[in-house]
């Protein structure tokens, strides 16, 4: 069976067909160009020549293709005065499921948050229907008013009535849902037209509409305040200046950061898969890539906040990585059921905000946290990173000789531990043992620690594998000599492994 565009071959299939039986084949194509095209569907080409009645075995369809309407006209799709925040995304297939996947299983949607009063119904819609969606564009904005508006253009072969179906599913939810057919002229690139417009009321705040115009299925959102009686009907009437909207886009165009480091943060191998800018009142601006790989999808961020970051006290409850005088955190939210984690990997200088979200397997959690924390490292950025504060902490039954926590590799199991010496004394560490219980290894050292010295050691520590969720606490001994005597001292080690 033949498929033919313009009477050119596009897809060929073979197919079984029994005696006397139907069988339905679908073929999705997307035209690059408007105007008119000849559709062909051909059994058994190859017998067409000696066939005489082709008519039995050919059929075919004239299909005319309008103009796509350009993306950039999104800005122009809702308002643009007394602009307080925006946020601008373009997402690509996996990246339209990766941000509803994270809101609705893990809750920790930082990309579309600001739009709270439909973020549950437009997650589940990007998420149950992300098959029928290739390109999804978007823009949403909150103003001075406490209104806020949001727009969304879909490619693929998503229809509205996939949207009711979605939506009907929220029907004992919101206070009423129900769909009108509005129709109204609106300005399109040749001329004007009636457009059948689903309609969805949330409650007297708060509504949805959506609708196919111009190549796009269109999805437009609208919150208005006690004052203000509009709703999303008001808002697709208009076509909208975008004078302040270009101006709050040049800040990501002109930021050097933003350009130097958005090229270098990021895998190899890897496909991108979608992109998101954020701008809050003068306060911050960011972006956020989305790339795809075998291993799982990744989200990097840089945020950069106007006002600098003078003290920094957050404390670290996932694992901490210090290296080259750069400090970042992995926090770890695991959802057994589904067995993915999400790990955010943070570090925070005075004026940026940089991390990557890893979307994994749970097995692959730790491996995620160790190449994030690499990934940022590499970055080398002209800011002091902040130290973060940790739960992570190792004592020695002595007030002589001190033991504080530097870093831990969960790849391998080993502590850097940070000993001081605080005797009138050098003195010689022979061996030391990090051990759960039943799992006690001596591990040789001999290095010496002057008066009032510190030594950073690198120890292996034995035990069963760490499970979720809980802190591991580990058994210290150490053996030393001091003035040609040998001791031994006890402590313990208290590690976060918090995923």
């Amino acid at each position: 069976m033949g498929f033919y565009l313009n009477h050119s071959l596009i897809k060929s299939y073979t197919v079984s067909l029994p005696p006397y039986k139907n069988i339905t084949t679908t073929l999705n194509y997307t035209y690059n160009k408007s105007g008119i095209f000849n559709f062909e569907i051909i059994a058994n080409p190859s017998l067409v020549r000696t066939i005489s009645n082709t008519s039995t075995i050919k059929s075919n369809i004239n299909i005319k293709v309008k103009k796509l309407q350009s993306v950039l006209d999104i800005p122009s799709s809702i308002p643009d005065n007394n602009i307080q925040a925006l946020e601008t995304f373009s997402l690509y297939k996996q990246g339209i499921t990766a941000i509803p996947f994270i809101d609705i299983n893990f809750n920790k949607n930082d990309f579309l948050n600001n739009i709270v009063f439909s973020q549950i119904i437009l997650s589940k819609i990007f998420y149950d229907l992300s098959n029928h969606m290739n390109i999804l564009n978007g823009l949403y904005i909150r103003y001075n008013n406490n209104t806020s508006a949001y727009s969304t253009w879909i490619q693929g072969n998503l229809k509205p009535e996939f949207i009711t179906t979605v939506v009907s599913t929220f029907s004992n939810i919101y206070n009423t849902n129900y769909t009108i057919n509005l129709n109204y002229n609106k300005n399109e690139i040749n001329n004007q037209k009636k457009i059948n417009v689903n309609f969805i009321k949330i409650d007297n705040n708060k509504s949805i509409c959506y609708f196919y115009q111009q190549g796009w299925t269109k999805i437009i959102a609208y919150k208005n305040n006690s004052n203000n009686y509009n709703s999303c009907l008001n808002i697709i009437k208009k076509n909208y200046q975008t004078n302040n909207y270009n101006s709050i886009e040049s800040i990501f165009t002109s930021n050097p950061v933003f350009i130097k480091n958005s090229s270098k943060f990021i895998f190899t191998n890897v496909s991108n898969i979608g992109l998101i800018s954020t701008y809050n009142n003068n306060n911050s601006s960011g972006f956020y890539r989305l790339f795809d790989s075998k291993y799982g999808t990744f989200i990097n961020y840089i945020i950069h906040n106007n006002k600098q970051l003078i003290t920094f006290n957050k404390t670290c409850k996932g694992i901490l990585s210090n290296q080259n005088n750069t400090h970042v955190c992995s926090d770890f939210i695991s959802l057994n059921t589904l067995n993915f984690s999400i790990v955010n990997s943070t570090e925070f200088t005075k004026n940026y905000k940089l991390g990557l979200y890893s979307i994994v397997n749970n097995n692959l959690s730790i491996y995620a946290s160790r190449l994030a924390q690499s990934l940022i490292n590499r970055l080398n950025f002209n800011q002091t990173s902040f130290s973060w504060k940790t739960i992570n902490k190792c004592s020695l039954d002595s007030t002589l000789l001190n033991c504080s926590y530097y870093n831990f590799n969960y790849l391998n199991s080993v502590a850097s531990l940070n000993i001081t010496n605080k005797m009138n004394n050098s003195i010689k560490i022979n061996t030391i043992a990090c051990y759960d219980s039943g799992f006690e290894s001596n591990q040789t050292i001999n290095k010496t620690i002057g008066s009032d010295n510190s030594l950073i050691l690198n120890i292996s520590c034995n035990g069963l594998s760490s499970q979720i969720s809980i802190i591991n606490s580990y058994n210290l001994i150490m053996n030393y000599t001091v003035l040609n005597k040998t001791k031994i001292i006890k402590g313990l080690f208290n590690l976060s492994n918090r995923i």
